[in-house]
């Protein structure tokens, strides 16, 4: 990734104290919202066939005995056995398996987590990099929006990774299986997510990987932000040479391949990520580069018929001021943070009102 220099560490990060009730401290703050209310956010759940906010395992559909035998597949290397028993970690379940990476959950210390295992032999060195970038900037992002890492390993070319566990899964996951969320719980949710890039960008570093798969919600219906692996430190006025990430969520500046400014980059896929929250689509669709650059430059996005009606005007202008083609004219990190409409949302919701009773004759 240009100049930056990635390394390894075999260090443990943030080892609880002892105790038999361990917990993670990064989830001792109160819930975002109540999963009673939580059930009233989501729009048409019905029309996707979900009836409940769960994870993505519910439509995996995983076969139980490939399953268990792929549990116990890291145990056939009895060095990665022995380190696992003098870690004190447990595996408890595999959350993601398959090709170069798996995901499992995990007792560590008594505490919940989530084991990224990465088979570094299968990677080619310019994807290995990427995965150490990840641990790095992760490992410097000490703060509560952003998933934590605790204790990094290298075994025979298996990169493992214990991290704080995200029990609802990715934001993509959910609005997969559930449709779209209210305004009301999109701000909550992005207030969050913005407290995660405002600390990012104030210390120098670009996410630059912003989709719906990178925010991952923890049991407290917290989002918080993953997949580091693009991320770079940068200097104020610095511009950016590479070109990395999804191209739905990339900004207009970034597709076309010119030196640009990543701040304002972000900022642009914060406000896909907006957008597709209350949509459950993406504001610009073409699969060709283009055709998408097209679309961005002459705003030719629409909130679906679906929600339209239900989102305020405030809100609909907030996502025309970020997915703004122009950076230069796109409203910035600090815009957002003193936007009246956003600091209204956040703090101060409007209510929820309960559904009208039919009256009976």
């Amino acid at each position: 990734m240009g100049n930056q220099k990635s390394k390894r560490t075999n260090q443990r990060q943030s080892k609880p104290t002892d105790g038999a009730d361990k917990k993670d401290p990064f989830e001792s703050e109160p819930e975002l919202i109540g999963e009673q209310e939580l059930g009233m956010h989501f729009k048409h759940r019905t029309d996707r066939g979900a009836d409940a906010y769960s994870s993505t395992r519910t439509r995996q559909a995983i076969d139980d005995k490939l399953l268990q035998n792929h549990k116990y597949e890291i145990f056939r290397n009895e060095r990665i056995k022995k380190h696992f028993e003098e870690a004190h970690i447990e595996i408890l379940d595999v959350i993601k398996f398959g090709g170069n990476i798996n995901v499992y959950k995990a007792k560590f210390d008594h505490m919940l987590v989530a084991i990224k295992m990465i088979d570094m032999s299968r990677l080619n060195n310019i994807d290995r990099q990427f995965q150490n970038n990840d641990i790095e900037m992760r490992m410097r992002s000490h703060f509560k929006r952003i998933i934590q890492i605790y204790h990094v390993a290298n075994y025979d070319n298996k990169l493992f990774q214990v991290m704080e566990y995200g029990k609802k899964g990715s934001m993509d996951d959910i609005i997969r299986d559930n449709g779209p969320v209210s305004e009301r719980l999109a701000m909550l949710l992005f207030g969050q997510i913005l407290k995660g890039i405002t600390y990012l960008h104030r210390n120098n570093i670009v996410h630059r990987n912003l989709t719906l798969d990178n925010i991952i919600v923890t049991k407290m219906n917290i989002p918080k932000l993953i997949g580091f692996k693009y991320a770079m430190n940068y200097e104020s006025g610095e511009l950016a040479n590479t070109y990395y990430g999804t191209a739905a969520y990339l900004a207009p500046e970034v597709l076309q391949r010119q030196p640009y400014y990543p701040v304002p980059a972000d900022i642009w896929s914060l406000g896909v990520c907006l957008f597709c929250m209350t949509n459950d689509a993406l504001p610009f669709h073409s699969t060709n580069i283009d055709q998408l650059m097209n679309e961005q430059r002459n705003k030719q996005f629409r909130f679906r018929e679906l929600v339209a009606a239900d989102l305020s005007a405030e809100f609909k202008n907030l996502v025309t001021q970020i997915l703004e083609p122009n950076y230069k004219s796109r409203i910035t990190l600090n815009g957002l943070n003193s936007d009246p409409y956003l600091k209204m949302a956040i703090k101060s919701p409007r209510p929820i009102q309960p559904p009208t009773p039919t009256p009976t004759v």
